[in-house]
């Protein structure tokens, strides 16, 4: 039960990055990502441009999540991570 403690004190929670066609500029150099970085992960996981994505998140294990676009249905999986940016 103590440990939970930690995990809360040094877990990241996913942050924002990339939003419907804006790269999230003060988020981006909190983290300490380059816009250069992001192109590079959408281009390895096979976007040709950045039309196709609507979002991408820093996960708190340090890996990127590159989202296509996204129906009303599936903004829901996403609400808490959208509501802190």
């Amino acid at each position: 039960m103590r440990y939970k403690i930690f995990r809360k004190i040094f877990t990241a929670n996913p942050k924002l990055l990339y939003y419907r066609g804006e790269f999230l500029e003060k988020a981006m150099k909190k983290e300490g990502v380059a816009k250069s970085e992001l192109i590079g992960e959408a281009r390895k996981k096979g976007y040709g441009n950045f039309e196709e994505i609507e979002l991408i998140i820093l996960e708190s294990d340090a890996t990127f999540s590159i989202i296509g676009k996204l129906t009303d249905s599936d903004s829901a999986t996403y609400k808490e991570i959208l509501n802190d940016c």
